[in-house]
């Protein structure tokens, strides 16, 4: 669930004279300082992330205790990291916070101490609420409801977070501009989650879409859209990228743009047009490119960097996302193929340039990965329709566990090359090809150059096999799909 110091005398009273200790930063006034006494943990590293990607890693000792300090320009939400699990805490200069926590039963047991413990406690208290109306009512039970239905359904939701948000005033003493800043987040989820019903509904609903009624969107006349003030908040923030996902998405059949950035292109003409703060625009604008990178990231993003950089005024986000896209421009159309080489389960090595000469299809995968295993009948039959053409199928698991994948390759009577990848998600072949998930499909044409890094599944139909048949030269085919 990321930033702020208080009194030496008091920490050290935490953390005893033989604890890890850091070395405090030279302003006292901006300095946060954090610590923590952890039962039933092994040790280990706590990590703690905010904005602007800060990072901070403090050691768990043998007796629970950790201690961090840091300064931090402002107030702030900030997220921390121990075995596994995540918290959300909000953090200002000067504070000193203390918390103690099982990992057992990490959000049930998470107490909070010193500065800012009335508005963190009411954090975790507020996170358990909403996993308890979470439980009540399933995500996907949610969007069987008709639009009004479910607009009752946010509604009372979102009093029962406004009611939280009272009596904790009462009991941890929130100050009163948290109050009105919280005040407003929660609107601004329900606003969230409003625009969310649409889509989703029709997804879940099995329909093309869904009736709607006249008013529903009228709640985007109570709630401010350009609201500067409340840029450092990640929920305002939230709501209006949902907003302009809304406004672009009623673009896209303008005939604008074409291709998979035309949302993106077009969410940075909105973003441009919509608003009049130049630095809330960069910031939506900033992370509207983030998204896209990640998306796409393999694809040739030269046109959509050129939109960015026209709109963007601040020359750090430019830079940020100029050398985001600088670092996938390997992976694009045309350029050589990033070698690797594993070995199969005889011991055998195999290099992706030992297939040159034929079209190869590379499926990055590990046994215990539902999706990945879900393709398994679609990438078998594809197998069957392009025997005896010059199609080389290549399975790089990434697992850990050698049995285990050995186990699914026999159970499945996996064809085509398989392979074992030597170090998991830090094998070559993830950081190479910046595989950060799985299953990845990878495209390489006769000569060893990369047709897609980011290719279309076995599942996907002809957006595959289209591409396959325009490497062989032949005519597109329709093969048939596993149910």
């Amino acid at each position: 669930m990321k930033n702020y110091l208080i009194i030496l005398a008091v920490a050290l009273l935490w953390i005893g004279c033989s604890e890890p200790q850091q070395a405090l930063p030279d302003s006292c006034e901006t300095t946060v300082h954090l610590s923590g006494n952890i039962v039933n943990g092994n040790g280990g590293d706590l990590v703690l992330y905010g904005e602007h990607d800060f990072e901070m890693r403090a050691t768990v000792s043998d007796s629970g205790k950790f201690v961090m300090y840091f300064n931090a320009d402002g107030p702030g939400y900030y997220t921390f990291r121990y075995a596994g699990e995540y918290a959300r805490i909000f953090l200002s200069p000067g504070d000193s916070l203390h918390f103690s926590l099982d990992p057992t039963q990490f959000d049930e047991s998470l107490q909070f101490m010193g500065s800012s413990a009335g508005i963190n406690n009411y954090l975790i208290g507020k996170y358990l609420l909403d996993e308890q109306m979470d439980i009540k009512r399933s995500y996907a039970a949610r969007f069987q409801l008709d639009a009004g239905t479910y607009e009752e359904l946010v509604d009372s939701m979102t009093q029962v977070r406004l009611d939280f948000l009272k009596r904790s005033e009462l009991k941890h003493g929130l100050p009163e501009d948290f109050i009105s800043e919280e005040q407003l987040a929660i609107n601004y989820e329900r606003g969230i989650a409003l625009y969310e019903y649409e889509d989703a509904a029709a997804y879940y609903q099995d329909v093309e879409m869904v009736e709607m009624p006249d008013e529903y969107y009228a709640f985007t006349r109570d709630l401010q859209l350009e609201n500067p003030g409340m840029l450092h908040n990640e929920t305002y923030r939230r709501y209006a990228d949902t907003h302009v996902n809304h406004l672009a998405h009623d673009r896209m059949d303008d005939g604008t743009y074409e291709g998979d950035l035309a949302f993106t292109n077009l969410k940075l003409d909105c973003i441009t047009e919509v608003f009049t703060d130049q630095r809330l625009k960069d910031r939506l604008l900033h992370a509207t490119m983030l998204d896209a990178v990640s998306f796409y990231g393999a694809q040739d993003l030269t046109e959509v960097l050129a939109h960015f950089t026209k709109c963007c005024k601040d020359p750090d986000c430019i830079a940020e996302i100029t050398a985001e896209v600088d670092a996938w421009k390997q992976l694009w159309k045309g350029n050589p193929a990033p070698v690797f080489s594993y070995n199969d389960a005889n011991g055998n090595a195999h290099s992706v340039a030992d297939f040159k000469g034929k079209v190869v299809y590379v499926d990055v995968w590990a046994s215990w990965c539902g999706p990945c295993r879900r393709e398994i009948p679609y990438l078998k039959d594809l197998e069957h329709d392009y025997h005896g053409f010059d199609v080389a199928f290549v399975s790089v698991s990434i697992d850990e566990d050698a049995d285990a994948w050995l186990r699914s390759v026999e159970e499945n009577e996996l064809g085509g090359t398989q392979l074992l990848a030597d170090k998991a998600w830090k094998s070559d072949i993830c950081t190479d090809y910046k595989i950060e998930g799985i299953p990845r499909f990878l495209l390489i044409d006769q000569d060893g150059n990369i047709v897609s890094a980011d290719a279309p599944r076995p599942s996907s139909g002809s957006d595959l096999t289209d591409m396959i048949d325009a490497l062989l030269g032949i005519e597109p085919a329709s093969f048939a799909s596993v149910e």
